[in-house]
C-alpha cells in the first residue's frame, strides 16, 4: 500500500514538474471565441455534497395524501428503491494559465438499493425467489492533474479508499400452493462486513481498532477537439489497481413464515398457530472480503452548433459494474444541453440514465470568479415515466473560493 500511496503522489508531482521543464512546447490549447470569460481560478478551495433518494412505485404526491391507493397489478413488476449520499468536505486545485494543475480532495460516499420481486409483492408462487439489497460507505482521500499532450487533453484522477461498511445479503422468498401442501416463507441470511469489529461496539464495551485494508483506484479521461465545433472524449471511473479489504463481519439469519403444512382447514382456523417467526442467530466473526467500487466507461462528445460555448450538446455512452446489485452490468447513456455566458453564467440541462436511474436534471453555475456557488436539482426514477412524476429526487450544492 505504501508503494501506492508513493505512485499517486509521484504521479502529480511528474506532472507538475514536467510542465515547468519545457512541456508547454507540446501543449495546444483551443483559442477562445467569446469577447469576455473569467478566467478560471488558479488556486481553488470549496466543499460540495449530494444526496439523492428514487423509487420506480410511490410519486411525492401519492405519499402525502390522506389515503394512499395502492394498485396492487401495478406491483407486478416489483419495486425498486434507490439511495446515495456523497459529501466532499475539503478539495484544493491549483491551475496553471489552463495548461496544467493538479489537486486533492476528501470524499465520504455511501450507497444503497432494494430491488423486491413482483411475484414476493403479489404473494405469487416462487421458490427461492431473491431479493436485491445491497449497501456500502466509502471515505476516501486522493489527487488528480490535468495536462495537454499535443491536441489531447488528460486528467488523471488517484483515490486511497477506505471500505467502512458492506453487505451482503441472501434473502430469497417461497410460496408453494396445491391440492395438498401450502408454504409461504422468507429467508435472510445477512453478512455486514464493517471497517471495525461490532461486537464490543454493540455491547458496550468500545469495539476494536480499525481493521479495514484501504484500496487504490484510477480514474480519468482523454478529449480531442476533432473539429473547432466538436470535442470527442472518453472517461473512466474507478478503475482497480488495489482492492480494499473488510476483516470484520457480523452474521444474521433468520426466516418468518408459515411453515409447509397438508392441513388447509387447520391453516385457516389456526393461522396464529402456523406462522412461525425464527429470529436466529446473530454472531461475529473475521474473514477477509475483497471490496472494488463500481467501475465506469463513459464516451461523449461535445458539439457547439456556434462554434462558442453559448450552446453545447453532450451525448454520452457507457457501461457500469457495480458489485452492489445481483445483476452488476448496467448500460449508461443520456444527452446534456449546456449554455456558458462568459464562464459567469453556467446552466446545464440534462435527461440521462445513469446509476440504473433515469435522471432529467437541471445544473446551474454562478461564477463570480473570486467565489462559485453549483446548485443541482433533478427528478428520478429507476423508470423514464416515473421519473417525471415525482417518484424520486436528487439534490446538490457546491461552493468554491480562490482566485
Amino acid at each position: 500500500m505504501k508503494k501506492a500511496l508513493f505512485l499517486a503522489v509521484l504521479c502529480i508531482c511528474t506532472v507538475s514538474v514536467w510542465a515547468d521543464d519545457g512541456f508547454d512546447g507540446i501543449i495546444f490549447m483551443p483559442e477562445e471565441k467569446e469577447p469576455f470569460r473569467f478566467k478560471n481560478r488558479m488556486i481553488e478551495l470549496g466543499h460540495k455534497a449530494n444526496v439523492g433518494f428514487a423509487n420506480d412505485f410511490l410519486t411525492f404526491g401519492e405519499i402525502f395524501r390522506d389515503t394512499v391507493v395502492i394498485d396492487m397489478n401495478s406491483l407486478q413488476d416489483g419495486l425498486r428503491l434507490n439511495m446515495d449520499a456523497i459529501v466532499s468536505p475539503f478539495f484544493f486545485n491549483f491551475n496553471r494559465n489552463d495548461l496544467w494543475g493538479f489537486g486533492i480532495f476528501v470524499n465520504t460516499e455511501a450507497y444503497g438499493n432494494m430491488m423486491i420481486s413482483g411475484k414476493m409483492l403479489t404473494i405469487s408462487e416462487a421458490e427461492n425467489d431473491k431479493l436485491g439489497l445491497g449497501a456500502a460507505v466509502f471515505a476516501e482521500v486522493g489527487g488528480q492533474a490535468f495536462f495537454y499532450i499535443k491536441k489531447f487533453k488528460v486528467k488523471i484522477k488517484t483515490s486511497l479508499f477506505y471500505p467502512l461498511l458492506y453487505t451482503e445479503p441472501d434473502i430469497s422468498y417461497t410460496f408453494k400452493s396445491n391440492t395438498e401442501t401450502f408454504e409461504v416463507n422468507i429467508k435472510y441470511d445477512m453478512l455486514i462486513y464493517t471497517a471495525i469489529p461490532m461486537e464490543g461496539l454493540l455491547e458496550g464495551n468500545g469495539g476494536g481498532g480499525l481493521t479495514a485494508q484501504p484500496g487504490f483506484d484510477f480514474g480519468g479521461s482523454v478529449e480531442y477537439p476533432l473539429f473547432p465545433f466538436l470535442d470527442l472524449g472518453a472517461e473512466i471511473t474507478h478503475f482497480p489497481l488495489v482492492p480494499a479489504a473488510l476483516n470484520d463481519y457480523m452474521h444474521i439469519t433468520g426466516s418468518f413464515g408459515i411453515e409447509e403444512t397438508d392441513d388447509i382447514f387447520k391453516l385457516v382456523d389456526n393461522i396464529d398457530d402456523l406462522f412461525s417467526t425464527d429470529s436466529g442467530d446473530t454472531s461475529y466473526g473475521t474473514g477477509k472480503k475483497t471490496i472494488l467500487r463500481p467501475f465506469k466507461l463513459l464516451t461523449y462528445a461535445e458539439y457547439r452548433p456556434f462554434n462558442n460555448r453559448l450552446l453545447s450538446v453532450i451525448p454520452s455512452l457507457g457501461f457500469a459494474i457495480n458489485p452492489l446489485y445481483i445483476k452488476p452490468f448496467s448500460m449508461e447513456g443520456g444527452i446534456k444541453a449546456r449554455t456558458d455566458i462568459a464562464n459567469i453564467f453556467i446552466a446545464t440541462l440534462g435527461i440521462n440514465y445513469e446509476d440504473r436511474l433515469w435522471k432529467n436534471s437541471v445544473d446551474i453555475a454562478l461564477n463570480l470568479r473570486a467565489f462559485e456557488l453549483d446548485l443541482g436539482l433533478a427528478l428520478q426514477s429507476q423508470k423514464l415515466g416515473t421519473s417525471w412524476k415525482g417518484s424520486g429526487l436528487g439534490a446538490s450544492v457546491g461552493i468554491k473560493f480562490g482566485w
